[in-house]
């Protein structure tokens, strides 16, 4: 059997941010992924700031806890100051192992089409 991190096991079944923004202005919204999906809706203010985050993903515990993590992290932060975050830094907090880098891999990617995708609407 399997042994999650306790922050793995924490995002997994207490996961917050679940769910979707509603299509307002500022509002991006990114879906990713193939076996393993995952939709990031990010409210940005006019100042580049990230006010809301919420997800909605279909995969292993993983990619549901760093997608929840993700969404907890990214609340507050402005769009400047996620642009060097990759996976690392995900499998680092979640205490990942080797098999869950992917699922970190899938959320940098998610995050790097979410910036992409407010630059050009800026």
């Amino acid at each position: 059997m399997r042994k999650y991190s306790d922050a793995v096991m924490h995002h997994f079944f207490a996961a917050e941010h679940v769910g979707r923004l509603p299509e307002i202005r500022g509002m991006v919204r990114v879906v990713l992924g193939v076996d393993e999906r995952v939709e990031l809706s990010c409210q940005i203010d006019e100042h580049g700031v990230i006010q809301c985050a919420k997800f909605k993903a279909y995969g292993n515990p993983f990619t549901i806890a760093a997608s929840a993590f993700a969404c907890e992290a990214l609340t507050g932060q402005t769009v400047q100051a996620i642009k060097d975050w990759d996976f690392q830094a995900f499998q680092e907090a979640l205490d990942m192992p080797e098999d869950g880098v992917p699922s970190a891999i899938l959320i940098e990617e998610v995050l790097k089409e979410v910036l992409k995708r407010y630059e050009q609407n800026v």
